[in-house]
């Protein structure tokens, strides 16, 4: 089934047929590409030459139609069909041209229509040659499979880069997508999708966005100053992904969007890891989804929070730094079963918001008020109940830790540890460090004396440590 488990990666290479030596040139022996098409056998070459080809142009057996200089010097705009190149075949390879299309009623600029397997789209550009009011897909893919778009080139207002519905099996690879209006790499119900080293600026709903996707791959991106739009809900965001399964996003930078950096939602099994996600409206957004990995990414400087847990269960948020960020560090709200570790949470404008969340563990994290001018609660617990925190390092004060009345949980470790504090053995519980915390430690074991009251309906730390956590050894 082509699936794989979290943190794998799946090798999802397109294997392209070789076509055969023998090739059909244009203009030298044909005058116009689709006469060149007609004329070939599968498997030829049609190599064009430098110009301007006003044509549309049918592919309806296996070709390599490729320019004989590239796409500076060979452009192909087509104006009297849906698409400038159709093509109806599988192993169609498409490389190295201009290409435009100024239909009034255009679609793409490349169409690979279904069953048109194992076609690639090689080093292509969206071609300028004239202004008009269409905005059309420079690719699209329509139910075909095994493909590979590489190195296209768009840069001009259109619709949608790279266009994708029903494909399995897929490569879209260093391309460099700006100015479309319902994104810059756009994947409808696929499997097994790779989107990788693609640069995607100034797009309108997301840089790259993705509904619907089994097992895929969106990782290596650039994907930054993404804009709103008044006529699409939640515009401007850097990675975007819906109902998907099993996917990896992992070392993307997302920097300056107008809306999230990422979003992800109701989706399961779903790493995101190492990405770099900086001055977005929100850093990363998890909303409704079920056994997610959020790991070793950098979101901070966000005009909102850095980090969203919203109706997420069976998560794992270990080793991010959410700083600076002029909402709240993490927000977890309805949200159960999840383990937050060894996170650095930093001069936020509000540290922790805990809202109607139950039965997670909160652990080894480093939370750190804001310097400047921030929340009055930098730790907000609100009904939630059943929750474990344990061997963080609170540095603020008791005025800073805000719970409910209606909160009940443990400000302990979930169990007793073995570990060692200056050089000796110790076994048992061990809770948190807080700044105005006791320093008195008459039995040596790093544990206070006294215990430290919370507040909320009898909300104690039973176990406060005498100094931060990592000064802790846990065996």
């Amino acid at each position: 089934c082509g699936c794989f488990g979290m943190g794998e990666v799946e090798d999802y290479t397109v294997n392209i047929q070789a076509p055969s030596q023998y090739s059909v040139l244009v203009p030298e022996e044909y005058a116009s590409i689709q006469a060149a098409v007609d004329a070939a056998l599968p498997g030829d070459r049609v190599l064009v030459n430098d110009g301007v080809y006003f044509e549309s142009v049918v592919v309806d057996k296996a070709l390599l139609i490729e320019s004989v200089n590239g796409n500076q010097a060979t452009v192909v705009s087509g104006s009297d069909d849906l698409y400038t190149f159709d093509v109806q075949s599988p192993d169609v390879t498409i490389k190295g041209f201009a290409i435009e299309n100024t239909a009034s009623n255009s679609v793409a600029d490349i169409y690979f229509a279904p069953g048109s397997n194992q076609g690639q789209a090689l080093e292509n550009r969206c071609a300028e040659l004239s202004t008009d009011e269409v905005t059309d897909r420079a690719v699209y893919i329509d139910e075909a499979h095994n493909m590979r778009i590489q190195g296209l080139r768009c840069e001009s207002a259109g619709l949608v880069g790279i266009y994708s519905y029903k494909m399995v099996g897929g490569q879209f690879v260093d391309n460099i997508i700006s100015h479309q209006t319902d994104g810059g790499i756009k994947v409808s119900r696929g499997e097994s999708v790779v989107i990788e080293n693609n640069i995607t600026h100034h797009n309108g709903r997301a840089g790259i966005y993705v509904f619907t996707l089994l097992n895929g791959l969106i990782s290596g991106n650039d994907s930054s100053d993404n804009v709103a739009s008044e006529t699409i809900y939640r515009g401007g965001q850097g990675i975007s992904l819906s109902r998907a399964e099993g996917v990896i996003i992992s070392d993307n930078n997302i920097q300056n969007n107008d809306d999230h950096g990422i979003r992800f939602a109701s989706s399961n099994d779903i790493d995101v890891m190492n990405n770099i996600i900086i001055n977005n409206e929100a850093g990363i957004h998890s909303g409704g989804n079920t056994n997610i990995n959020i790991s070793q990414n950098i979101s901070n400087q966000n005009r909102s929070y850095g980090l969203g847990l919203y109706s997420t269960a069976s998560f794992q948020v270990t080793g991010n730094e959410l700083s600076f960020n002029l909402g709240t560090g993490l927000e977890i709200s309805r949200s159960l079963d999840g383990l937050v570790n060894q996170n650095q949470v930093l001069e936020n404008f509000k540290a922790l918001s805990f809202r109607e969340s139950n039965n997670n563990e909160i652990t080894l994290n480093r939370w750190q008020a804001s310097l400047g001018q921030g929340s009055s609660c930098q730790v907000t617990v609100y009904r939630s109940n059943n929750n474990y925190l344990g061997l963080n390092s609170f540095l603020m004060g008791y005025a800073d830790l805000c719970s409910g009345m209606d909160s009940r949980n443990y400000w302990q470790s979930k169990t007793q540890l073995d570990y060692n504090y200056l050089g000796n053995s110790f076994n048992g519980f061990l809770g948190n460090y807080y700044k105005d915390g006791s320093d008195v430690d008459s039995s040596g074991n790093g544990i206070a004396d006294d215990d430290y009251q919370l507040p909320g309906d009898s909300q104690l730390d039973r176990y406060p440590l005498v100094v931060p956590a990592n000064e802790f050894i846990i065996q």
